[in-house]
């Protein structure tokens, strides 16, 4: 048999702290991965992939507008890990024929905390997916253009259970728009990617660049099929130690209310693909045949 083991005060003191101990932070993982944050299993990630693509791939072919001008105000809060942009879009019909709908749709956990299209009404709000359509009181003719307003944000707050976000920290914060920033239309990024993933759910596989016949795809960049090519403006908000960088030449920077501030605009087209970035930066700088050139390390 066993020999029973008699704890004295101290060990039941001893026990019951390590109770204790272990109760409360089961509890603080909880809180934080369950009530802060939304837990999510590898399962449910790829569920949400599945449900994006069955509900929406139908209208991967859909006209739709493209991005001409693209303006962001944006402010981050590294010491909080969050941050908020407000930005309009011009959008433009560059198809022979008028577009009566326009597909919006945004990086899951993003917090949509408003949005606006001219002379459009939301039709649909998928919440879950964040995807929206809507519809224009009276159809976008051909070379009309509207505006599409939006305020986003992305909030970190405690830990998650696993794929914490690296996008937003302390010191060297940096994410692109593909992240947060509205997409027009159907975003394939979303989909399920992994061939062997694809295959277990009978899906077919994605072709890594669409066949030469496919007269659809040449008119869309590679990267995302909302904009051709676009102009680019935004001035960026950070902490009061930190510089913060996006795309284009510097226009002016200025201190308020303890924060830095940095307006930037690009003086030729790009795609509608870019990154923001803010850090304690050093900044070696020399000038060379007349151009000061600076390196942020």
């Amino acid at each position: 048999g066993t020999l029973p083991v008699r704890l004295g005060r101290a060990g039941m003191r001893t026990c019951a702290v390590l109770l204790v101990a272990f109760t409360a932070t089961g509890a603080y993982i909880f809180y934080n991965t369950n009530v802060l944050n939304t837990y999510r299993t590898s399962d449910d990630v790829v569920r949400l992939a599945l449900d994006y693509e069955q509900a929406y791939r139908q209208y991967e072919a859909l006209p739709q507008p493209r991005i001409t001008d693209v303006k962001i105000d944006l402010d981050i809060f590294p010491a909080e890990r969050r941050y908020e942009a407000r930005g309009t879009y011009v959008i433009e019909n560059k198809t022979d024929a008028p577009i009566p709908q326009v597909h919006v749709g945004y990086g899951l956990d993003t917090i949509v905390r408003s949005q606006q299209l001219e002379g459009g009404s939301l039709v649909a709000s998928d919440e879950r997916l964040l995807h929206y359509i809507w519809q224009f009181d009276a159809p976008l003719e051909p070379r009309e253009r509207r505006t599409l307003t939006f305020v986003v944000a992305r909030e970190n707050p405690g830990f998650r259970n696993a794929s914490n976000v690296s996008s937003v920290v302390f010191n060297g914060t940096f994410f692109n728009n593909l992240e947060s920033m509205p997409v027009l239309g159907f975003n394939s990024r979303r989909m399920l990617q992994d061939r062997a993933t694809r295959r277990r759910y009978d899906l077919a596989p994605i072709d890594r660049m669409p066949p030469l016949e496919d007269d659809a795809a040449a008119g869309r960049n590679y990267i995302v099929a909302d904009p051709d090519w676009m102009t680019f403006e935004a001035t960026v908000s950070t902490s009061g130690d930190q510089i913060a960088i996006a795309p284009g030449t510097l226009q002016r920077e200025w201190e308020e209310n303890g924060r830095r501030y940095f307006h930037y605009r690009m003086d030729t087209p790009i795609l509608n693909f870019y990154a923001f970035l803010s850090a304690r930066y050093e900044v070696t700088e020399e000038q060379a045949d007349g151009v000061r050139l600076q390196v942020f390390h």
